[in-house]
């Protein structure tokens, strides 16, 4: 064990030219396929196995993740070069290390979309593991301003926090809290700037951003079909049936005890539901009419005059205040 762990250490934390780590990479690699072949050999692979734990200790293991993130090499050919088998806890321990590293930010920007890259890869347990020791990370110094790379990639592997109890429920409460906040900003975000493209509403809704415990773009029906957002971004979004201008769209958000509709294009007003809801907000496929039913609104607000200051006015009523 010491001698594969020396060659290890000297791969990973000496400054070698590519001939000298490729001379290490087939010396492990000889040894390794010897001790599958030969008696002496395979009695000493033995003892590597009762003992590896003493090379791949949780001091290795950071060791190993320094290095790695140090290196100009690319994370994913550095565990390649390492060949631990990728279901070894001792594998799942270095990618742990790495997420506690990247997490107290003595990393990159590059380094940390590298990583994801080789996350994605990897199973959902390491997935929710290193996610959440990078954001625990964020969060203790102060960073927990919108990370779309993050987001997305939790949304594509964890799902919506909002709604998906299976995926985050190990996760920390401050890091599920943290990602909702990002999920909510990304709605609010992909609605303003590129479907409907009003910042006024924009920045009102992003007042509230701590208030919304939910939220669904309704995007007409062409917006399945475009790659002005993405696929992801596509999949948890619902669509408009009798929708077909790209500003025929809608924005459903859950506050409090009301569910609210913003609706795209000028001259339409917001409308606010509470007990009576006329639809189901998880649906796929919505018409215009469902989502306007005058006769069932609880409250009908206008975006005319000083609308910010009434809407504020309203949602304080109600018991919503920021």
């Amino acid at each position: 064990p010491s001698m594969i762990a020396g060659l290890i250490d000297c791969y990973f934390g000496c400054e070698l030219d590519n001939r000298q780590r490729e001379l290490l990479r087939e010396s492990i690699n000889e040894y390794l396929i010897a001790a599958q072949t030969t008696q002496t050999t395979r009695k000493f692979l033995q003892h590597w196995v009762l003992h590896r734990e003493e090379v791949f200790s949780i001091s290795a293991t950071r060791n190993i993740a320094q290095a790695t993130l140090g290196s100009q090499d690319a994370i994913a050919d550095k565990y390649i070069a390492l060949k631990i088998p990728t279901s070894s806890p001792y594998y799942c321990d270095c990618l742990k290390q790495t997420a506690v590293i990247l997490g107290n930010g003595a990393s990159n920007t590059s380094k940390m979309e590298e990583f994801i890259k080789v996350l994605r890869d990897s199973g959902l347990n390491d997935k929710k593991v290193c996610i959440n020791e990078i954001i625990m990370g964020l969060i203790a110094r102060g960073e927990e301003e919108f990370n779309q790379l993050l987001c997305d990639f939790c949304l594509e592997f964890l799902g919506d926090p909002r709604i998906s109890e299976v995926n985050w429920s190990e996760m920390s409460i401050a890091v599920r809290d943290l990602v909702t906040l990002w999920v909510s900003e990304a709605d609010i975000n992909i609605f303003f700037n590129t479907v409907d493209m009003n910042s006024e509403r924009k920045d009102f809704w992003l007042e509230y951003i701590g208030k919304i415990k939910y939220s669904r773009l309704v995007l007409g029906y062409n917006w399945q079909f475009t790659n002005k957002i993405e696929n992801v971004v596509k999949d948890r979004s619902a669509y408009l049936m009798d929708g077909h201008s790209w500003r025929d769209c809608a924005f459903i958000i859950k506050m409090g005890n009301l569910t609210i509709v913003e609706f795209g294009q000028a001259n339409n007003a917001c409308y606010v539901y509470r007990d009576d809801i006329p639809f189901k907000i998880e649906e796929k496929f919505f018409y215009i009419w469902m989502l306007k039913r005058r006769s069932r609104v609880f409250k009908w607000l206008s975006h005319r005059g000083y609308w910010q200051y009434n809407f504020r006015q309203y949602f304080r009523e109600q018991g919503i205040i920021v």
